[in-house]
């Protein structure tokens, strides 16, 4: 599907650019994963605020709450860089493909 896009592209290539988006697939795999992580820890640290919540045992996690608000704002703004990556890149062609 991307041979495709690649074929309806408008005049604003760049061989740098193409290099950029054509080879960052597995880093942004990697990036997905690694946010997945994340997230699941930020689900654990809540579930021990719940326990504190309710008076039960648990254990105690200082300053993670910065660490996961930093975490949200990297992902955001890498994700978002690659979304404008490829969106200059592809241009409106870029929505065709239903897996974008």
């Amino acid at each position: 599907e991307i041979a495709k896009l690649r074929q309806q592209q408008t005049k604003r290539e760049s061989p740098r650019l193409e290099f950029v988006v054509t080879n960052m697939e597995k880093p942004m795999g990697f990036l997905i994963l690694l946010n997945t992580v994340m997230i699941l820890w930020r689900l654990e640290f809540e579930s021990e605020e719940v326990k504190a919540s309710f008076g039960l045992e648990s254990e105690n996690w200082p300053r993670l709450h910065s660490l996961f608000h930093i975490c949200e704002y990297f992902f955001a703004i890498a994700f978002l860089i690659e979304i404008i990556l490829r969106l200059y890149h592809f241009g409106l062609v870029f929505f065709k493909d239903w897996f974008n």
